[in-house]
């Protein structure tokens, strides 16, 4: 569970990045144009800005690139002096973005690269943002594809990691597993339910790598409220769950037939409880001798005081 928690967390706090914005710049004057042939133009700004390409109407229109004097690029499709279709924004930290722009936003299809990160994003942008549906990278190589909200992993989607052996899919809110989704443990536990901030919350059921099958209720990532387990050696516990061990009321029902239904404190007998034993054969008569029952006060899982016993046997 303790890593479990660490992982969830990096998740949350390191790989949740908006994507890098491109800063508004304002025209600067001209201050000269050299014409190269009847389209193409070089156009020094007075900030330091040049650009080389199309130029119509005493604009940027149509294919050309611009390096700025702080040291970021673009070269692709111009709309009067407006980044307008196709192109790639190159970042002097080596950061990037290839696709589809409108009035100098990223918008439609594309791919970013963010190098101080070492993340990639590809699909969809709306207004700058993550949008639609993509694909995250992370340079760690765990990855997250699926739906976008506003910069955020909104919607459904799958969320992986590099050794292939942990994995999420469900639903997302807010950058969180929420909603209903399955989570693939790198242990082999496998859970389908509830999830609320990253963890197990509400009904739901986990296949443990052990054998076990637990059904019910979980807060906060443990097992809490009403629930059914089913253990790898056939016994079968249902009743009351606390902070992921046995409390309250509940009845263990063990392979050999025999059972105890009562109270239970911290994953033991305690309080009054009913015990009924397995049937004993009896090899004289070829028969079984009828159970026995015991009825007693029990405290940490041995008996404290003594109630009713009924007994087919000695």
């Amino acid at each position: 569970m303790k890593t479990k928690l660490i992982m969830l967390f990096v998740i949350h706090v390191f790989f949740i990045q908006p994507p890098i914005t491109m800063r508004t710049r304002i025209v600067s004057p001209i201050k000269c144009i050299t014409i190269v042939d009847d389209t193409i133009y070089i156009v020094d700004y007075e900030n330091g800005d040049q650009y080389r390409g199309d130029w119509f109407n005493k604009m940027r229109n149509g294919k050309g690139k611009i390096v700025y004097k702080d040291g970021d690029e673009y070269e692709g499709d111009w709309y009067n002096n407006f980044k307008h279709g196709d192109g790639k924004y190159k970042w002097k930290d080596g950061s990037w973005y290839n696709g589809d722009f409108v009035y100098d936003k990223c918008e439609g299809k594309g791919e970013m690269f963010d190098s101080e990160k070492g993340s990639l994003y590809e699909g969809d942008f709306a207004d700058d943002n993550y949008h639609g549906k993509g694909k995250m990278t992370f340079r760690n190589g765990n990855a997250y594809e699926g739906e976008w909200v506003d910069d955020k992993r909104q919607g459904k989607g799958l969320y992986k990691w590099a050794d292939g052996k942990e994995w999420y899919y469900g639903d997302w809110h807010n950058n969180r597993m929420q909603g209903h989704g399955k989570y693939h443990y790198s242990c082999g536990d496998e859970y389908e339910g509830d999830m609320y901030k990253d963890e197990e919350h509400g009904y739901g059921r986990t296949e443990y790598d052990t054998g076990d099958i637990y059904n019910g209720y979980f807060v906060k990532g443990k097992r809490q409220g009403y629930g059914v387990i089913y253990y790898w050696n056939g016994d079968i516990y249902e009743g009351d769950w606390y902070n992921d061990i046995r409390h309250g009321k509940g009845r263990l029902d063990y392979l050999d037939d025999s059972f105890y239904a009562g109270n239970w404190v911290l994953d033991k007998w305690s309080g009054y409880g009913i015990f009924v034993s397995e049937p004993v054969y009896n090899n004289s008569t070829c028969d079984y001798y009828p159970e026995r029952v015991v009825e007693r006060i029990w405290n940490n899982g041995s008996p404290l005081d003594f109630i009713v016993s009924t007994c087919g046997y000695e």
